[in-house]
């Protein structure tokens, strides 16, 4: 996945309209590294109603298994890592 900023309309300061451009280059430029210092993931108090292969969530304890914890979805089932 990737992004790709759009440029701004053309009705709006032109000043304002290059700072926009330049901060959303910014945002996809460090979004379309890859590199990532950290990821953050809410626990979830229920399970993921249609997961895919490869998700990767943090469920509370007793939604898929009695710990806390983070699950992969493989093989058509969430396994702890």
């Amino acid at each position: 996945m990737s992004y790709e900023p759009q440029l701004p309309p053309t009705t709006i300061d032109p000043n304002i309209a290059q700072y926009i451009y330049d901060e959303l280059r910014r945002i996809a430029d460090a979004y379309n590294s890859g590199q990532f210092d950290m990821i953050q993931l809410s626990v979830l108090g229920q399970e993921v109603p249609k997961p895919r292969e490869g998700n990767i969530v943090h469920y509370a304890a007793g939604v898929v298994n009695p710990q806390e914890g983070l699950y992969n979805f493989e093989g058509g089932q969430w396994k702890k890592l």
